[in-house]
């Protein structure tokens, strides 16, 4: 299969503008990324407790997109299973609370010889941005469609959809 082609920075419909420097974490792989996502709520307490499946009394709340743009990206592998870390665009590496941006970890794994694809992330229960770390599971019913070296990928459910592409930076 053929791979598809990179994304130039000057073609994507984002404001994000990433210039590569001598930074540590500018070195990391940088991806576009789009992630979309929604979630039940209690109507009466809609930033309360959340639920990433249907729950009596509970309303679906609206999909919103919380990345759109050219973000970090760390990919391990073990065998057939993976782990990527990624950092939207303006996420925090030095620490400073808070994170500035969102972190997702997404994985693949087998149970019972069947692959499992999940993905958490550091938002809170209103969408923000809250956490240093990714706390908030939020599944492992997934279907992957994309590439196997994760060069272009696309994770989705009913609530969730996660799209990674390449792209190339300016020098």
């Amino acid at each position: 299969m053929d791979q598809p082609p990179p994304i130039l920075i000057e073609d994507l419909d984002f404001s994000q503008v990433t210039e590569q420097d001598d930074d540590e974490w500018n070195n990391l792989e940088k991806v576009y990324t789009k992630f979309t996502a929604q979630w039940y709520v209690d109507p009466n307490d809609p930033e309360g407790l959340a639920w990433k499946f249907e729950s009596p009394g509970y309303v679906l709340r609206e999909r919103e997109v919380f990345l759109d743009g050219v973000c970090s990206v760390i990919k391990e592998r073990d065998g057939d299973e993976w782990l990527i870390r990624l950092y939207g665009p303006g996420y925090n590496f030095e620490g400073e609370w808070p994170p500035g941006d969102f972190f997702l970890n997404v994985n693949k794994h087998f149970t019972d010889g069947k692959p499992w694809y999940g993905i958490s992330w550091n938002a809170n229960y209103k969408g923000e941005a809250a956490y240093s770390k990714a706390q908030w599971y939020l599944g492992e019913d997934f279907q992957f469609d994309g590439e196997e070296d994760l060069s272009s990928f696309t994770l989705f459910n009913d609530l969730v959809k996660l799209e990674v592409k390449p792209v190339q930076l300016k020098n």
